[in-house]
């Protein structure tokens, strides 16, 4: 049961993915796709495309990830969302150091409500 919950949260936060990085900067799409979230033996681990690099996503940036430590951060709370499905009231798609243009981050952001990321 609990994986099935896991299960589903990862499709959830792989949409999200893909969103980001249908927009703005094009973050999460990397040389070789979109990076992605799987369950490896019921955790949830971060592939990165850029390097094929599979990733747990918990304390410190080690040399596999590929990104800025805002990013870095954003990833952990995905990661925790997978764990626990807890809504978020304020996540770091609120963090306006992205670069991204306002009605794109608003996009991302609606989106992410409609697919109960975000409260």
């Amino acid at each position: 049961m609990r994986d099935n919950k896991r299960a589903e949260r990862v499709e959830t936060i792989n949409k999200l993915i893909e969103k980001v990085a249908s927009c703005g900067r094009n973050f999460f799409l990397k040389r070789n796709g979109i990076c992605r979230f799987e369950l490896i033996n019921g955790k949830p681990r971060y592939i990165d495309t850029y390097n094929n690099e599979t990733i747990y996503p918990y304390g410190e940036r080690d040399g596999k990830f590929n990104g800025g430590s805002t990013l870095w951060e954003l990833i952990k709370e995905f990661r925790a969302f997978i764990i626990d499905g807890e809504q978020l009231e304020y996540s770091g798609l609120y963090v306006p150091y992205w670069g991204y243009p306002q009605e794109d981050m608003n996009l991302i952001r609606e989106f992410a409500k409609n697919i109960g990321y975000l409260k």
